[in-house]
């Protein structure tokens, strides 16, 4: 499993996303922007990561696997959006402001809990999902081959 091209993916759909719901409001008149906007960047990174983990070693991960990648691809995604986070909030003082109130810094911390599970969960499912579908999409194509 390669951290940087699952961080380098992660970056990139977080950061792309936006960019082209952006465009896309902008161009053609409509807005596709979503809060799952958060979460489907994780989500196509540890697929693409079990992909890769059933390409070169032709398994799926066992549940070990899972929480070990789970454990640390979190990490990685709480650390970016910590980081995107605070370059937001330098532009935009209503974010500190929120921080700086009693019920809205409630809000902000049970909101990241919220967060941290779902991305948990997703991190956790779908880099077996990756694998197994990885996996079942090589038999197919040894199947038409033969």
């Amino acid at each position: 499993m390669t951290f940087l091209r699952f961080t380098a993916i992660l970056i990139a759909l977080t950061v792309g996303l936006p960019m082209l719901a952006a465009l896309i409001r902008q161009y053609a008149g409509f807005n596709v922007s979503s809060s799952a906007f958060v979460i489907i960047p994780p989500m196509l990174a540890a697929i693409v990561e079990g992909q890769a983990l059933a390409r070169s070693q032709g398994r799926v991960p066992i549940a070990a696997e899972k929480l070990r990648f789970t454990g640390l691809g979190l990490l990685i995604v709480i650390v970016l959006n910590a980081v995107l986070f605070w370059i937001a909030a330098q532009s935009a003082n209503e974010l500190r402001l929120l921080f700086s109130a009693g019920p809205g810094g409630g809000l902000i911390a049970g909101l990241l809990a919220f967060f941290v599970a779902l991305v948990a969960g997703s991190l956790y499912f779908f880099y077996g999902f990756g694998a197994a579908t990885e996996l079942r999409a090589i038999a197919k194509r040894a199947g038409r081959k033969k």
